[in-house]
């Protein structure tokens, strides 16, 4: 009798059943199936049969589906190396594909671990991996008319590049031009080039969401891309370079910021800024590599810089902790430069004086800017000790004003006069509002007529602001965005919902208060329009808009459909995660308001005063970010620079211009200085 173990018959292995004996086996009698033995595989074969069967049957599958002149068998066999691994996989288990997959062929994976440059699959599990058929979803781009795609790449490089100017435009352009002309050709890219097809198909997924008109096909062929290039993630992190991969996740944030999940949003964003940290984009390197030029440190900075912004977008509309603390910064801006001044600087190692003047990256710059002092902000506002020292104090609030006011001074410098989107003057300025919301978030314990007139006034103006931009189809609709504008009527409700009738100053009578209610509701439901799951925000809204009215009501007010709301809370907590917006809608929907007499004692004729601020007088764990000229108390009016060892002295010549205009903010802090 023969020792060897018994194998099972194909159909139990696959099912991972146990078999029994002889043949038939009872399970496929009970089946009736045909039992078939399966076949040990020759020792010195590193192929075995069944893997080379699923690989005949794939390319019989591609060729079916595609049509023949875009289907060569060159380029099905060069996409099955890498797409069957993580596509279909014939109904098998993961433990018998590991076992028959050849080993001289490790998986994308696997290269990856090996490369030890950036563990950053892993900072992504609850991504969704392709389906069956995603791996020919190629024939989405290719059905896209070259002119067309032509026009996906300038919208990409016009719009969304000065905001966020990680990619610099001719290099991109290469990779483009690389890309296009093998699609020409009919073949595959070099294996050393494939990184490029990623960030090509992502700058098409993320342009067909920011056009003027996004239909539902657009929609679907740009998820259908950029699942594609998740699925090719692995070649950009095969390169060696981190800056590759830092740009590849902020490519997949810019679409996330178009998704409406914000789990994803967060995920990516922590990924690419998790990249840039691995890659020491945020360190000052003193000592420049040799062979590097100005233009390699350039991009690294403004990579790091992009994240930053966008990393502090998603800190203010969340209200969670920065992926990286201000203090751990230590790296310069950009320089203010056009894109092809920089390739100018390609091969020199000197440094070149960056002038003030307006380019395409300045509103950039000043955007950054103004995230930097939202990030403050949020850094106090996340201390362990930020109910005891900082939520009653109205000092260290003045302080951030000052600087913020002093930000708003340089605004129309670094906005476009030509522009109506996003580096437009109204759009930028619209973050001076959303600060002033942040600092002056209401609550039950410092409402007055101070914290009310300065919550309405910003809530009115950034909610037509918004309105007028989204009518006229002049910016993309992202999901923060539509987060952003709940929480804005959010707090306009609050701050008629708290205070009294008998109680309302001069601002709750301004006609523009129960506009800005009503454009909250229509850009709600505009938006919903786009995205079903936001359909609970809008309903929700439009349930506490009828049920607390902007003006003192000639009867009783409607009683609040509390159970209603409630039976939607558990989605909203997954959609809304800022935890102030959810404490004012909870507190709205089972609370009664205590009605009491203005007892804040804030007041707009206060000023700041250094002695009785925390971030003046609490030393490194208060004002770690803002080093004093010396002692532990400043002078009275000091007011420390958020960029430490970057910005000039006030009384620098830097800070005045020809005819008292305000200061180039850009060209100040532009220098490339190293």
């Amino acid at each position: 009798m023969d020792g060897s173990p018994r194998l099972a018959c194909r159909r139990c292995r696959l099912r991972k059943q146990r078999c029994s004996h002889p043949r038939p086996c009872t399970n496929c009698v009970q089946a009736h199936a045909t039992c078939v033995p399966s076949q040990r595989s020759s020792r010195r074969s590193n192929i075995n049969p069944e893997y080379a069967r699923a690989l005949e049957e794939r390319i019989q599958e591609l060729e079916a589906q595609d049509p023949p002149e875009h289907n060569p068998v060159q380029v099905a066999e060069a996409e099955l190396s890498t797409a069957l691994p993580i596509g279909r996989r014939r109904q098998t288990s993961r433990r018998t594909d590991r076992s028959i997959r050849p080993s001289p062929a490790p998986s994308p994976s696997v290269e990856l671990r090996s490369a030890a440059s950036t563990p950053s699959l892993g900072l992504i599990p609850s991504l969704t991996l392709p389906s069956p058929n995603q791996c020919i979803r190629e024939a989405h781009e290719s059905g896209i008319p070259p002119q067309t795609q032509d026009q996906l790449i300038r919208i990409f490089l016009e719009r969304v590049n000065p905001r966020y100017p990680f990619l610099h435009e001719e290099t991109f352009n290469a990779w483009y031009a690389t890309w296009k002309t093998s699609r020409c050709m009919g073949v595959p890219l070099p294996a050393e080039e494939r990184w490029k097809a990623v960030f090509v198909k992502m700058a098409f997924a993320v342009s067909l969401l920011i056009a003027p008109r996004v239909s539902q096909d657009d929609m679907d062929t740009s998820q259908a891309l950029y699942s594609s290039s998740l699925s090719s993630l692995d070649t950009v992190f095969a390169c060696l370079d981190p800056v590759l991969h830092a740009q590849a996740y902020l490519l997949c944030t810019l679409h996330a910021l178009h998704s409406p999940s914000s789990q994803t949003v967060l995920t990516m964003i922590s990924a690419a800024m998790r990249c840039c940290v691995t890659a020491q984009l945020h360190l000052a390197i003193p000592d420049r590599k040799a062979g590097s030029s100005l233009l390699e440190m350039q991009i690294r900075r403004r990579v790091f810089w992009s994240a930053y912004a966008i990393d502090r977008l998603i800190s203010w509309v969340y209200h969670v902790p920065c992926s990286l603390v201000d203090g751990d910064i230590q790296v310069e801006p950009f320089a203010n430069m056009n894109d092809e001044e920089l390739k100018a600087w390609s091969g020199r190692l000197e440094p070149v004086a960056s002038t003030p003047r307006r380019t395409q990256v300045s509103s950039a710059l000043h955007l950054i800017r103004g995230r930097r002092i939202q990030s403050r902000i949020l850094s106090v506002m996340m201390r362990a000790d930020y109910d005891q020292r900082f939520a009653g104090s109205h000092s260290w609030r003045l302080h951030m004003l000052e600087i913020l006011d002093q930000w708003k001074s340089q605004l129309q410098p670094h906005s476009d006069p030509l522009s109506e989107g996003y580096t437009s003057e109204g759009w930028v300025g619209m973050l001076y509002n959303y600060t002033v919301l942040l600092l002056y978030r209401p609550t039950q314990a410092n409402i007055g007529d101070l914290v009310a007139e300065r919550c309405l006034k910003a809530c009115t103006d950034i909610a037509l602001t918004f309105w007028r931009y989204l009518k006229s189809r002049q910016t993309a609709q992202l999901w923060p965005g539509l987060l952003g504008q709940f929480g804005i009527g959010i707090t306009l409700l609050y701050c008629l919902w708290v205070t009294p009738p008998s109680n309302r100053s001069a601002a709750f009578q301004s006609p523009k208060v129960g506009t800005a209610i009503r454009t909250c509701s229509v850009i709600l439901a505009v938006l919903s329009e786009r995205w079903t799951q936001a359909e609970p925000l809008r309903d929700v809204f439009d349930l506490l808009a009828d049920a607390i009215p902007a003006h003192p009501p000639t009867q009783a007010e409607s009683q609040l459909p509390t159970s209603t709301i409630l039976s939607q809370m558990p989605r909203i907590h997954a959609l809304v995660v800022n935890k102030d917006i959810l404490r004012m809608l909870t507190e709205m929907s089972t609370e009664y308001p205590e009605h009491r007499p203005n007892l804040s004692p804030w007041a707009s004729s206060d000023r700041h005063v250094s002695a009785d601020c925390p971030l003046c007088w609490g030393g490194q764990s208060a004002g770690a970010n803002f080093p004093l000229p010396g002692g532990d108390c400043p002078p009275e009016g000091f007011v420390p620079n958020l960029w430490p060892a970057f910005d000039p002295s006030p009384s620098s010549q830097s800070w005045t211009m020809a005819g008292g205009e305000s200061p180039f903010f850009p060209g100040l802090l532009g220098s490339i200085e190293f």
